[in-house]
């Protein structure tokens, strides 16, 4: 991509995920850009990322609508390129597993009438070794192999709030081209926030996305990325450039971008410096930017001198508790997906040890029932407002 589209993010509003709606909303949104051309060549294959979080329908706004899904893919072959879907779902992947996420999620329907290949990135894994960034979290990263093959890549977040980034973004999105079983590792072994930001940055300059286009049609809002709220923010966003992608997300729905963490990194590394340099077109930033969009509080924990993290933690930071009881199924999705084995059954629900639980909410994201939340200590309460 040329050096101009790096900083632009393009905006587009769109109330409906109706097909002729979305066409017309995407060839606006891209016009900005460069228009599809410009990131889809002839006979080229373009891996479509996805977010497939879990088996969730789509009226729940926690995965990537399947109808911007399928808009896409035809655009991409109306441009003369070949598109694929791709994502590897959050906790254990087997056949039965993500065959039910791809139908709950519409992503099967999709793929069977547009005639377009579901990949699963678990099955071909490569190890690259890690040389953007000094000292990094991992001097390698091991990827679905399709991911580092295909001439190009566009990700399709959802824009969500999330416990444990802040927001589910363009940057976010990409912890999915890690496979299945490798991503509770990466929890346990990155256990703090700003370092699993940098752990996404790091992951974001290996796949090295051309085209970001995010679904906020239907956002969610609250206790996201799956206990959520959906909310009718009514807009699509892209850029070339997923770190201003998400920094301009961040400020629509509210936030100062740099709460969020994988900004918060960006931003010292030097990807940006402020909202100024960052050119956003087709709608007026603050005539859009919402004021009731619920986000989550505000963590204390990074403001704490490491020496004390681990003793102040349960005081400063949400711990995921059986909000729901009524909820549970007693389906063990939260136990076989926590990376530090913090979870136990006792009569068919869930008990934390919150001394071994290392605050990664992945329990939370994954419980298909919403039978989790977060329970937040008062000092983050009386504090942690927004």
């Amino acid at each position: 991509m040329s050096e101009e589209l790096k900083k632009i993010v393009s905006l587009k509003k769109c109330s409906s995920y109706q097909s002729e709606a979305l066409k017309q909303a995407l060839d606006e949104l891209l016009l900005p850009l460069g228009n599809w051309k410009g990131f889809v060549k002839p006979g080229e294959t373009i891996l479509l990322k996805i977010n497939l979080l879990g088996p969730y329908p789509p009226e729940r706004a926690v995965t990537t609508h399947p109808e911007l899904v399928r808009a896409v893919a035809r655009k991409v072959k109306e441009a003369g390129g070949k598109p694929i879907i791709a994502d590897s779902p959050g906790g254990r992947d087997n056949q039965r597993r993500i065959g039910k996420i791809l139908k709950t999620t519409g992503i099967e329907e999709v793929c069977e009438s547009e005639n377009v290949d579901f990949i699963l990135l678990d099955q071909k894994v490569e190890k690259v070794k890690v040389t953007e960034i000094a000292n990094p979290c991992y001097p390698y990263l091991e990827i679905g192999k399709e991911i580092l093959e295909v001439d190009g890549i566009i990700s399709l977040p959802k824009l969500k709030t999330h416990g444990f980034m802040k927001l589910t973004g363009a940057v976010k999105v990409l912890f999915g081209c890690i496979p299945g079983i490798k991503k509770a590792e990466y929890h346990l072994r990155v256990a703090e926030r700003i370092d699993f930001a940098k752990l996404l940055i790091e992951i974001l300059l290996k796949v090295k996305p051309r085209l970001s286009i995010m679904d906020g049609i239907i956002a969610m809002e609250g206790e996201g990325p799956s206990s959520g709220e959906p909310y009718p923010l009514n807009l699509l966003l892209a850029s070339s450039d997923s770190v201003a992608l998400d920094v301009i997300a961040a400020y629509v729905i509210g936030f100062n971008p740099e709460e969020v963490y994988t900004n918060a990194v960006a931003k010292e590394l030097g990807f940006w410096k402020s909202l100024k340099e960052i050119e956003v077109t087709g709608e007026k930033l603050e005539e859009i930017k919402t004021t009731d969009f619920k986000l989550p509080q505000k963590d204390l924990f990074d403001s704490i001198p490491p020496a004390l993290r681990h003793f102040l933690r349960n005081l400063t930071t949400a711990k995921p508790v059986l909000g729901y009881p009524e909820r549970c199924t007693a389906c063990l999705t939260c136990k076989e997906n926590c990376p530090s084995k913090a979870i136990t059954m006792k009569n068919n629900k869930p008990v934390f040890d919150y001394q071994k639980c290392i605050r990664c909410y992945c329990c939370h994201e994954l419980c298909p029932e919403k039978a989790l939340s977060l329970a937040y200590p008062f000092l983050s309460r009386i504090f942690g407002q927004h």
